[in-house]
């Protein structure tokens, strides 16, 4: 009912931009880090046929969450906390 999760994310990225006004290209690298949890209070299955079934779930979660793009002159990163609700089906 309780499951801690967590994932990490690290990526070379690439820019450009062309138009009338300007001619930019650059790359970097981004990451993010999440940390988190989530608690289903409801769990059942639906078997539809003997083959599929369905296992829709109410659950709350809440974590963290830092994320990080260093360009050439530029980094930007952010920070955020969460708490939510949602459904899976």
């Amino acid at each position: 009912m309780l499951f801690l999760y967590g994932s990490a994310i690290y990526a070379k990225q690439y820019a450009s931009v062309k138009n009338k006004i300007m001619d930019m290209f650059t790359n970097g690298i981004f990451h993010e880090e999440e940390i988190g949890l989530r608690f289903y209070p409801l769990e059942h299955t639906y078997h539809l046929t003997s083959w599929f079934w369905i296992t829709p779930n109410l659950y709350f979660t809440t974590g963290i969450r830092y994320s990080e793009w260093i360009a050439k002159d530029i980094t930007l990163n952010s920070n955020s906390s969460y708490l939510g609700i949602g459904y899976s089906f």
